[in-house]
């Protein structure tokens, strides 16, 4: 499920955000919702409180992603992703994956560090629509 996201991840350079419904069985409800919010155009027709890519956790286009082998608990799952951005610009994330229904299903997306996708956009302040 990680790499066929990817897949099309990649095959929409700079363009995903508008395609996004498109993946919408690949999240949970929560981070689905949540994305949905933070992807919705402002008055500027751009996203402004997302101005960067979160599958990548850059502003770049990655140039390449390599999706590892997923580490499963129970019902959860780790799965780590190295992304390649130029010869020397490489950065590399978790997924976690949740099973629901039967199927798999993106929760979260962090560095391990700093970058924790579902606190930021919990975090993010109420916009009228």
């Amino acid at each position: 499920m990680v790499k066929a996201f990817y897949a099309w991840h990649q095959a929409n350079p700079g363009t995903y955000s508008q395609w996004f419904a498109s993946q919408r069985g690949a999240f949970t409800p929560e981070l689905f919702g949540l994305l949905t919010k933070a992807f919705r155009p402002g008055p500027s027709q751009y996203a402004p409180d997302m101005n960067f890519d979160p599958f990548v956790y850059a502003q770049l286009v990655a140039d390449s992603v390599t999706v590892g082998v997923e580490t499963i608990q129970g019902d959860s799952a780790s799965v780590p992703v190295n992304i390649r951005f130029s010869k020397d610009d490489t950065t590399s994330l978790t997924l976690r994956s949740v099973r629901q229904g039967g199927n798999w299903k993106i929760a979260n997306v962090t560095d391990g560090k700093e970058f924790d996708l579902l606190a930021y956009l919990k975090r993010l302040p109420a916009r009228a629509s």
